[in-house]
């Protein structure tokens, strides 16, 4: 899923090396990123340009708390249900 911009933000919008600086990685990464329809990015003649909005929203969308990982549900698949209408205490609960 891209990760979109705003169009209000009126910042400038970023080269490709500046988004790789500031996640410190080849601009291939980048390159690749938008390419696969990751982040949001405008072509302008033979260069591309990226919201600094889209560049936030990928960073949120993509940050993980440290040391727990998160996993993806597949298809149809539930990981886990509550209830909380349930009148009845679980087993170890206590009255």
């Amino acid at each position: 899923m891209a990760v979109g911009f705003d169009p209000n933000d009126d910042r400038p919008h970023l080269t490709i090396d500046q988004v790789a600086d500031r996640w410190a990685v080849d601009k291939r990464v980048v390159y690749k990123l938008i390419n696969d329809g990751h982040l949001v990015a405008v072509k302008i003649g033979r260069d591309w340009r990226i919201a600094p909005s889209a560049v936030n929203e990928y960073e949120v969308a993509n940050t993980s708390v440290p040391g727990r990982r998160r996993r993806q549900p597949a298809d149809g698949e539930v990981l886990s249900v509550a209830s909380v209408d349930d009148p009845e205490p679980m087993a170890g609960d206590d009255p």
